[in-house]
């Protein structure tokens, strides 16, 4: 009997199942995806402070979009 395979886009996620342990298997998906949506967040300019909301609206709403995503 062939096991079930995943679309190839989900194949390395298909694969690191393998290799996890029974509890560790939701937490790597949930560290990726808390990873990349804090990736906008990641300033290069050091000299700006998270209290300028409106130099990062891209970033919030970003964030958002990411945030409200996973979610619905």
């Amino acid at each position: 009997m062939n096991p079930a395979k995943a679309p190839w886009y989900f194949l390395g996620l298909q694969e690191m199942l393998v290799y996890l342990t029974r509890g560790s298997r939701g937490d790597m998906p949930t560290l990726i995806i808390v990873g990349l949506m804090v990736v906008p967040y990641i300033d290069a300019n050091l000299s700006a402070t998270l209290l300028h909301l409106k130099q990062r609206k891209f970033a919030i709403w970003t964030f958002l979009f990411g945030f409200i995503g996973l979610w619905v």
